[in-house]
Order: structure tokens, then C-alpha cells, then sequence
């Protein structure tokens, strides 16, 4: 009896540890990746949470992750009262690593552990907000960077030939020639920022174009850069006639070898347009300073500042920090047409001469003479007849001086220079740049 005794005893330990065994094995972690990137390696420990800050804790790991899945389980056995602490230590394949504690609840057999990538996401708003800046301070179309005054002064009051497109220009009468020429250029007295932090990917499909800034350069070490630009006195400056002169006062003032060689490119080029530069939008100072980003090491836990991009885990480095500042910049010229003055120097170029050289001369001067009709329609009457066309066009050159789209017409009425741009076609920016 006693020895059937000590069999049941033993029988029954060994059955409730069986039972223990198997109601605590196999019980899942599973790990949620929410960071962004795949990670390489999980690494982890199970124990009393009274111990989980303890220094020297060995951990146990599951090795390489292939896969970029976003959930990852294995099983591990743990008691559900005494074993509640784990431990997660993962190595992401951008670089650095994270850690997350989680506290086993009682009764839980499963547990789910999610796992955030601490680094932040390059801001996508940056991106609109440095665009809307850029336009205000008509960067966001091709600027001229000019490094001194004269060169600033060199602009305002020019005349520029450009061609059809308004992409080049074929000649150019400086405001030194024109004597338009302005003593000094308006001042303005202001501050304001432009600030973005960018991905590489963002700054270059975006089309972004960033002002004063190579973009090889400042993402040559890393995928994220901040800049930041600092404007200081920014404005539009518009050109105002210099004593009693006007524009025509001193275009008629200029050389016949100026005024013939302009009129022979405009004869070279039949659709070209003259403009007039009235106004300027200039910045007396520019600061831009550009902070690069180095990746992140394997063996650094990542914090909230650095960023996380497809490339990897990066932060900020004030060592790789740059300054670049840029004085007196023209960001647009821009101006009214003029291109009538040069429509009746040619014609009066061809009313002059004894015959019209060429059918294609003679559909041009019949081309020109509407467009002066058009202007003038009190001074000028339509006809198809070619000899008409020249004895009007040498009469109406008489009457206004030469100077038509400038000078008073008979009566109360007056052709302003604004006027006449506002009949011609309409303004537009020259989008060439102009050099120095």
C-alpha cells in the first residue's frame, strides 16, 4: 500500500509537470515593424521586470531578417507571472538600432509588440513652403546673380532685342549708352526666411530649384540637408525718367552706328520684340546657410533627431554646416515693349529706298503698316497700295517727330509709352539669364 503510494505521488509531479510544460511552451511573440525600413536583427530577453534594468542582460537573438516583412513571430516560453518583462533590441538596415520594453499582462499567452522607427520623416510640407517663399522673392523662375552695384545698375533702363521666344537676346543698349542710367538703385529695409529641411530624393524630383545652393554638394554625405536662406532688404525698384528726359528724349540722342545696328538685328530677326527694363526685384543681402547629414551608425540608438528616408537613417551634423553670402541680386528683370519704334524705322528704312528689294519685303512692310494702323488709326489710313503705304508712313514720322510712341497727338489725347505697350503684346519676363 505504501509503495503503491509512492508511485501515484511520483505519477502525479510527473503529470502536472508535463502539464505546466505544455500549457508554457510555444507561446508567441510576434514583432510588428513600423519603422520604415527592414530590419537585420532581433535581439531580446525575457525576465522579472524587477530585473529588466539590470546592466549586463544577455540577450538571445533571432539573427538576420531577409525579408522586409512587417510582422515577425517566433515562440518562446515565459511564465505568465513571474517571466512578464521582454525586452526588443532591433538593428534596422538603415543604420542604428531601437529598443522597446513591453510588460506581459496576466494570463497572456500572445504577444504583439510593435516597433516605431523614433527618427522622423523628412517634413513634405517643407517642401510647398519654400516654393511659396521662393516666389515671393521671384526665385521661382531662372534669377541673375550680380555681385556689385554697377552690375545691379547695369540692368534698370536698358534696352533688350530678344527673339520670339523671349529666351535670348539677340542685342542689348546698356542704361550707360541710353544715358538711363540711374544714380543709385532704391534701397529697402527688410528681413524675411526661407527654411526647409529636404531629402535628397524631394529636393531633385521635385524639380526643386534651389537658389545659390548645388545640390550635388549639399547632399554629397548624406540624403538629408536644412536650409535655411536669410533675405534681407528685398523689393521692386521701377525706373522713373531722369529730369525732363523721357525714354524717346534719349533713345533719339543715342548714335546712328547704335540705333543702325539695333534696327539691322531687328530686320535679321523679324519676329523679335524690344523691351524696355523698368523694373527690377533686387535683394540687397543673402545668407544661405546649408547643414548636411551623415548616416546614422549601426551602433547608436536612434533618438527623434534624425530623419528616416529610403536611403536610411540620417542626422544633422553641425560640422558639416556652410555659410554662403551673396550681395546686390536681381531676381527679375522686367519691363514694357517697345518693339513700334523699331516697326517704323524699318518702314521708313523701306519707304526710302527706290523699289522694295523682294516679295518678302513686300509682304513685311504690308505685316508693319497694319500694326502702325492699328496704333494710329486717326493718322493712318488702311491700303493695299505700296507707294500710299510709304507716303504715310514718311508723313506720320514728320508729325510725331520720329518719336511716335512717345510724343503727344493732335488734340487733348496723348500716346504714352504705356499705352502703347498695353495695345502691343502683352509683358512678359525675360527668361535668359543676363550676365554681368
Amino acid at each position: 500500500m505504501l509503495a503503491y503510494s509512492k508511485k501515484m505521488k511520483t505519477f502525479l509531479l510527473l503529470l502536472f509537470v508535463s502539464l505546466s510544460v505544455t500549457v508554457s511552451a510555444g507561446n508567441r511573440i510576434t514583432v510588428k515593424n513600423f519603422t520604415g525600413q527592414r530590419i537585420l536583427k532581433i535581439e531580446y530577453w525575457i525576465g522579472p521586470e524587477n530585473l529588466a534594468q539590470s546592466p549586463g542582460l544577455i540577450y538571445k537573438s533571432k539573427g538576420s531578417i531577409e525579408k522586409d516583412d512587417s510582422l515577425f513571430s517566433f515562440e518562446e516560453n515565459f511564465h505568465k507571472k513571474k517571466r512578464n518583462t521582454i525586452l526588443i533590441k532591433a538593428s534596422l538596415f538603415g543604420g542604428g538600432y531601437l529598443t522597446n520594453s513591453y510588460s506581459i499582462g496576466e494570463n497572456q499567452t500572445e504577444v504583439n509588440i510593435p516597433l516605431y522607427n523614433p527618427s522622423e520623416n523628412v517634413p513634405t510640407d517643407n517642401f510647398q513652403t519654400i516654393i511659396d517663399k521662393f516666389k515671393e522673392f521671384k526665385f521661382d523662375k531662372e534669377y541673375l546673380k550680380l555681385t556689385n552695384q554697377n552690375a545691379l545698375l547695369s540692368t534698370l533702363g536698358a534696352l533688350y532685342l530678344l527673339d520670339a521666344s523671349e529666351k535670348s537676346i539677340l542685342y542689348i543698349i546698356t542704361p550707360k549708352e541710353l544715358k538711363t542710367q540711374l544714380n543709385e538703385i532704391c534701397k529697402h529695409n527688410n528681413q524675411d526666411f526661407a527654411q526647409g529641411t529636404l531629402s535628397s530624393s524631394t529636393a531633385v524630383s521635385g524639380g526643386l530649384n534651389l537658389p545659390f545652393v548645388s545640390v550635388n554638394s549639399a547632399f554629397s554625405n548624406g540624403d538629408v540637408s536644412k536650409f535655411t536662406w536669410t533675405i534681407e532688404n528685398a523689393g521692386e525698384c521701377i525706373w522713373a525718367p531722369i529730369g525732363d528726359k523721357d525714354l524717346a528724349s534719349l533713345y533719339s540722342e543715342l548714335s546712328q552706328k547704335t540705333k543702325d545696328a539695333l534696327l539691322q538685328a531687328y530686320i535679321d530677326n523679324p519676329n523679335s520684340k524690344l523691351k524696355f527694363i523698368n523694373k527690377l526685384f533686387v535683394i540687397g543681402r543673402i545668407e544661405v546657410e546649408t547643414i548636411k547629414s551623415k548616416k546614422v551608425s549601426n551602433n547608436i540608438e536612434l533618438t527623434g533627431s534624425s530623419f528616416v528616408t529610403a536611403k536610411g537613417n540620417f542626422s544633422l551634423d553641425d560640422e558639416h554646416k556652410t555659410k554662403n553670402v551673396i550681395t546686390d541680386v536681381v531676381t527679375r528683370a522686367d519691363g514694357h515693349y517697345v518693339t513700334g519704334y523699331l516697326a517704323n524705322q524699318y518702314l521708313l528704312s523701306v519707304a526710302s529706298a527706290k523699289k522694295i528689294a523682294s516679295e518678302f519685303e513686300n509682304n513685311r512692310l504690308k505685316e508693319e503698316f497694319i500694326y502702325l494702323v492699328n496704333l494710329y488709326p486717326d493718322l493712318l489710313t488702311h491700303t493695299n497700295d505700296l507707294e500710299l503705304m510709304k507716303k504715310q508712313i514718311v508723313d506720320l514720322n514728320k508729325k510725331l517727330g520720329g518719336l511716335y510712341y512717345l510724343k503727344k497727338s493732335e488734340g487733348s489725347s496723348s500716346v504714352t509709352l504705356k499705352q502703347v505697350s498695353e495695345q502691343n503684346q502683352g509683358v512678359g519676363d525675360i527668361k535668359s539669364t543676363i550676365n554681368n
